[in-house]
């Protein structure tokens, strides 16, 4: 669910506890990486504005394919420098989301009228912002992921709850 403009105030009140750290910095370490959340940002990274549509990476069937050339491209980063990533796939939502989930899936159904309404009046920077809010990822673009990173020889985990904290509890262990 995240915490509302945490960064922003981290970065106001401690602006010490953040330091860049170079990619080599993690060679020889196994990392636990967030794929629904590198999901997300490779889907909406791989969109783009036409003239008269939203323009994504596709198959030849149109099956949206960003996700999958996102998490190719980041595995083979992280193995190219000696990283081991361990994808962490979330798994059901904790009930004390479901208000949360909720409240998304309205802005979602809201931003793809808005996008609708952007493409009619051609106002094509307007329908890709509002595109990009209505990204899903479907238990098919899971699967198809999950098949890949196994080719690819990389651990999966199916987290009992949340990625994010299993990727925790990952680094307490």
């Amino acid at each position: 669910m995240g915490i509302h403009q945490l960064m922003q105030f981290l970065k106001e009140k401690a602006p010490n506890c953040f330091r860049t750290l170079m990619l080599d910095y993690f060679a020889g370490r196994t990392i636990g990486c967030d794929a629904s959340m590198a999901m997300y940002q490779f889907l909406i990274q791989t969109q783009s504005a036409g003239q008269t549509q939203i323009i994504e990476l596709t198959d030849k069937d149109g099956n949206r394919t960003g996700h999958l050339v996102g998490l190719f491209n980041r595995t083979l980063q992280f193995l190219e420098n000696g990283i081991k990533p361990v994808w962490v796939f979330d798994g059901k939502p904790p009930q004390l989301k479901s208000g949360e989930l909720a409240r998304r899936k309205k802005l979602k159904e809201e931003a793809q009228v808005k996008t609708e309404l952007a493409l009619e009046k051609g106002d094509m920077q307007q329908a890709l912002l509002q595109n990009q809010r209505t990204t899903t990822i479907t238990s098919i673009m899971k699967d198809d992921a999950i098949k890949m990173l196994k080719l690819l020889g990389c651990p999966i985990i199916i987290a009992p709850c949340e990625a994010e904290a299993q990727c925790a509890e990952l680094c307490r262990a």
